[in-house]
């Protein structure tokens, strides 16, 4: 999801703090929507891990583009 929406955005010619904010916002959504950030599902530390997970396409893109 998160190297799609990276594509996207960079199609689009977004600024690479555009594109990691966009990311980050949906990954933090779906993970709320999950519940991975409860306790019974194992959070905080699940939810913030899955986060990260959803980075490194931006991260790159940032690196690339500065």
């Amino acid at each position: 999801m998160g190297i799609g929406l990276t594509a996207v955005l960079a199609g689009l010619a977004a600024p690479p703090l555009a594109v990691f904010v966009a990311v980050l916002a949906m990954a933090i959504a779906h993970e709320v929507g999950d519940g991975d950030f409860r306790r019974e599902n194992g959070g905080p530390w699940n939810g913030v891990l899955d986060v990260l997970a959803f980075l490194p396409a931006p991260l790159a893109f940032w690196a690339i583009r500065i």
